[in-house]
């Protein structure tokens, strides 16, 4: 239902302030991540997959394109990339999506600003850096059980859609207006940035009526007891942990290889 609605949401770009991230996630192979993508692909507001791409691709290709940006394989080569980090946090709202580089304009080294925002999904095992999961709608995919049957992917899926990304896209433009001058806002959960990045998606699901409104409620709701569940982050725990054994041993001092 999350992905459903973000899809739609990905032909709105240009109403959002902030527009979340999809992520993508599966503890092992072979889960649907690229299947998912390419369902994607198909549907949202000019898609475009990639496997790997480089900071300096990923703001260019926005800037020239204003695609939909599914990005795959993401723990092969995104996690431990600084700068892309950066580049991918800056698009989550609209007003701090850009990056600026110095290019060479008629023999001059000028400073250039290239937009990051654009509609963008993640995929890859496992989580991704704490600050761009914070910025995330998460969706975690396993693998099928044997007696759960499946559809098969349709070769030519993406010419199959042709009419539904055409209709979505005049929904778009018919709804546009009155999703911009919404104020509603999904429930309190106690994470300022989870209920800013489901506020989009609680319109889109306003507009749309009939089941989505509570469809959309369930599944924030859940999230968000999933989250709240979720033990706190390593660094944290590592710091009471730290604080426990000094009590503990009640001593201002311990050597750091014994830590380790």
């Amino acid at each position: 239902d999350a992905a459903a609605i973000w899809i739609i949401g990905s032909y709105l770009m240009v109403t959002w302030r902030l527009w979340p991230r999809l992520m993508v996630t599966s503890p092992t192979k072979a889960c649907g991540k690229s299947t998912l993508l390419e369902v994607m692909d198909a549907t949202a507001r000019r898609g475009f997959i990639a496997a790997n791409a480089s900071p300096a691709a990923v703001f260019r290709a926005i800037e020239a394109w204003q695609p939909t940006l599914l990005l795959d394989e993401a723990d092969t080569w995104m996690t431990q990339n600084e700068e892309l980090a950066g580049v991918l946090n800056s698009g989550h709202t609209r007003r701090t999506a850009r990056v600026i580089r110095v290019q060479e304009v008629k023999g001059e080294h000028l400073p250039v600003a290239f937009s990051t925002w654009c509609a963008m999904a993640i995929a890859g095992i496992g989580g991704q850096r704490d600050t761009l999961m914070s910025r995330s709608i998460v969706i975690g995919l396993r693998r099928r059980l044997p007696a759960e049957p499946v559809t098969r992917l349709p070769f030519d899926l993406h010419a199959q859609l042709l009419r539904i990304r055409r209709q979505t896209a005049r929904w778009a433009d018919d709804h546009a207006m009155q999703i911009g001058a919404m104020a509603a806002e999904p429930p309190d959960c106690g994470d300022d940035r989870r209920r800013d990045n489901w506020t989009p998606l609680h319109r889109i699901a306003a507009a749309l009526g009939g089941p989505w409104p509570d469809r959309i409620a369930a599944v924030y709701a859940a999230q968000s007891q999933a989250q709240d569940d979720d033990t706190e982050p390593a660094g944290i725990m590592m710091l009471r942990d730290l604080a426990e054994l000094f009590a503990n041993r009640r001593v201002d001092r311990i050597a750091s290889s014994e830590l380790v």
